[in-house]
């Protein structure tokens, strides 16, 4: 088992935006170990912490929400404390999935109402991807199938429509939680070029 030091060490060679390989490499052999109170300790931290984008932070999150023994441990209120003061919509939601993993429906329902109608207030490309991904909304809905759960998946569509196209379509998460890319740097900057466009002759 990679030791928390050896994940501090390699933690420390990413930047403030951007996750090393090391980290990479060794964060994914913890996707179905055995966790331990000190190593959820550590991923707990690391989600949480202020001094990283949300991308890094997300990356520690992830192995909570994938890992199976991470129901050993009581962290219902972290994710409900995370998911309430979390400013970044599409990272509430995955707090939101944390919280699923000790909630009931009815503990579920005015958090997902809450955040439901903030999808309302809300058409940033960059939340509404993850958000829509497999491992977002659409996995909550097909894991627990709870109403409230279904209408916000329509919402998110129905608002996902109002964003301009040039900027829809970029990146996915995948089952797995990974990021991954739906075009070339090439087409993302051309799609970005023309809508700068657009907004200048408006």
């Amino acid at each position: 088992m990679v030791s928390i030091l050896e994940l501090e060490n390699a933690f420390a060679k990413c930047s403030d935006w951007s996750l090393h390989p090391d980290n990479i490499s060794l964060s994914k052999d913890h996707d179905s170990i055995e966790l331990s109170e000190p190593l959820v300790t550590y991923l707990c931290d690391k989600a949480s912490s202020k001094k990283h984008w949300c991308e890094i932070r997300f990356y520690h999150l992830r192995i909570l929400l994938l890992n199976k023994s991470t129901t050993n441990f009581d962290l219902k209120q972290y994710f409900y404390d995370r998911q309430k003061s979390s400013r970044r919509l599409w990272l509430k939601l995955f707090y939101i999935r944390g919280y699923a993993l000790y909630a009931n429906e009815q503990e579920m329902i005015p958090i997902v109402y809450k955040f439901q109608s903030l999808l309302m207030k809300c058409h940033d490309y960059v939340d509404y991807e993850p958000i829509l991904s497999v491992g977002g909304l659409p996995y909550l809905v097909k894991t627990y199938g709870y109403t409230c759960l279904k209408e916000a998946l329509v919402s998110a569509q129905n608002e996902y429509q109002k964003i301009n196209p040039l900027l829809r379509g970029e990146y996915s998460l995948d089952e797995q939680l990974e990021f991954y890319t739906l075009m070339s740097e090439e087409e993302r900057h051309e799609r970005f070029q023309k809508w700068l466009e657009e907004k200048r002759n408006v």
